[in-house]
């Protein structure tokens, strides 16, 4: 039913949907599907009965309010308060949005930090301080989307070394998505909720994005001289998709940049103006 809905079948699909509910009258996602039908066309007062069986249903998370709901009653002297119904972070949800920031940003920070100085300590010998300090300034730089690097050459010297690369790339991802869609991901998990279609472009656009840029990258490059081809094969692997990831805004470069094939810097280009998630930390488009 739901797809003959979306395909514009909606005759098809109330077919369907009377059938399902000749077996289970009381069905509430059966009653709010068959609302949504009624309500396309304008059927509004067949609809709204059936459309209040969204609040006994799994379907769409619908906001917390402290207040009653109303109920079709007199409103004469009343106050009324409106929120959507969806499953976006609103512009007055305040509250939920400080949350989330504050957790995700913490939890990717930190964990990309402890990985990064494990690995300055381990690999590069440095005092566990210094690399204390070194792995909470990229992770934190990463997550933002800032770029900074208290290296010159950047991320250069760790070109082909994947533990330091990694968690990098994590940060930068998840902080380019955006918390909309961070927090549909939460609530998916939580309440097998579906995720709408703003989360949906996103995340399938970050991936062809990220993944196809990192191929093209790879095939620029792989035979340059000053890039890619003195790496072995998992090296380049490691710094094509880097770079494809850092691209899209987040300011960090593991190749030199003044050294790239002129087909790679249109692809730089091009990824930048796309960016990242709307509400996100990357810039760009979005």
């Amino acid at each position: 039913a739901v797809s003959l809905r979306e395909a514009g079948r909606f005759t098809a699909a109330e077919d369907v949907i009377e059938q399902c509910l000749a077996r289970e009258p009381q069905r509430p996602d059966l009653l709010y599907e068959r609302a949504l039908l009624r309500l396309h066309p304008g059927r509004y007062r067949e609809a709204w009965p059936d459309y209040a069986a969204r609040l006994r249903s799994a379907g769409p998370r619908l906001p917390r309010v402290d207040a009653p709901r109303g109920q079709g009653e007199c409103i004469g002297g009343k106050r009324l308060l409106l929120q959507a119904e969806n499953r976006a972070l609103a512009l007055g949800d305040v509250r939920s949005v400080a949350k989330l920031v504050l957790a995700v940003t913490l939890v990717v920070e930190l964990l990309a930090a402890a990985v990064l100085t494990l690995r300055f300590a381990a690999a590069y010998e440095m005092p566990w301080r210094e690399a204390a300090w070194q792995g909470l300034f990229h992770a934190v730089s990463a997550f933002n989307n800032a770029g900074f690097s208290t290296y010159p050459d950047s991320v250069m010297r760790f070109v082909a070394d994947g533990w330091v690369l990694s968690p990098l790339m994590v940060a930068i991802v998840i902080g380019g998505l955006g918390f909309p869609v961070l927090h549909e991901l939460l609530l998916r998990r939580r309440e097998r909720a579906r995720l709408s279609l703003h989360a949906q472009l996103t995340l399938w656009g970050s991936a062809a994005l990220l993944l196809g840029g990192a191929l093209a990258l790879g095939a620029a490059e792989w035979s340059n001289a000053r890039t890619l081809a003195p790496l072995e094969a998992a090296g380049k692997v490691w710094a094509a998709l880097f770079a494809s990831v850092s691209a899209r805004t987040a300011g960090f470069n593991s190749l030199d940049i003044a050294a790239l094939s002129t087909e790679s810097l249109v692809l730089h280009y091009a990824l930048m103006f796309v960016g990242g998630g709307s509400a996100g930390t990357a810039g760009g488009l979005k």
